[in-house]
């Protein structure tokens, strides 16, 4: 929607990133807890479009082990749903939620070879379709993730 004008509200959005489509938030602007984001977006033709969405991001409270360095487990949770992420957060691994009851989300498949060809990022996300998992770059490696244990 190349003429779409947004305007969000929520914490961490300001003069510089409440029109632009994708704002990039800190999550350091965020409290722990729900936060509240909301979209106005509206367009002229041909799709006429003047809508509100809502969206309640979870921050939980990070953590760390009682030992220097850098923390072993982060838990974020996004839902459509109207409630809170208790379920994540006795979880002693990290998690990432994503739930909606009417709403989608695509990763990207690639095959092996294509992964290993790739200039990754820390923290990227890819879904191997030759080893048929999610892995994720650790800085230096790719690795399926694998549930290893449950609280």
């Amino acid at each position: 929607m190349n003429n779409a004008v947004y305007d969000w509200t929520g914490p961490g959005i300001n003069a510089t990133n409440k029109t632009q489509r994708n704002p990039a938030i800190n999550v350091t602007d965020m409290s722990n807890g729900d936060n509240q984001y909301s979209v106005h977006v509206t367009t002229q033709a041909p799709c006429f479009i003047d809508k509100t969405v809502s969206v309640t991001v979870t921050k939980i409270a990070e953590t760390k082990l009682p030992i220097s360095g850098t923390p072993k487990a982060y838990l974020v949770a996004v839902s459509t749903q109207n409630q809170t992420a208790n379920a994540i957060t006795n979880s002693k691994n990290g998690a990432l939620v994503l739930e909606s009851k009417t709403k989608g989300f695509v990763i990207t498949r690639q095959t092996t070879t294509q992964i290993n060809a790739l200039n990754p990022s820390e923290g990227m996300l890819v879904f191997d379709t030759d080893e048929n998992c999610l892995k994720l770059y650790n800085g230096t490696t790719w690795n399926c993730i694998k549930q290893v244990c449950v609280p």
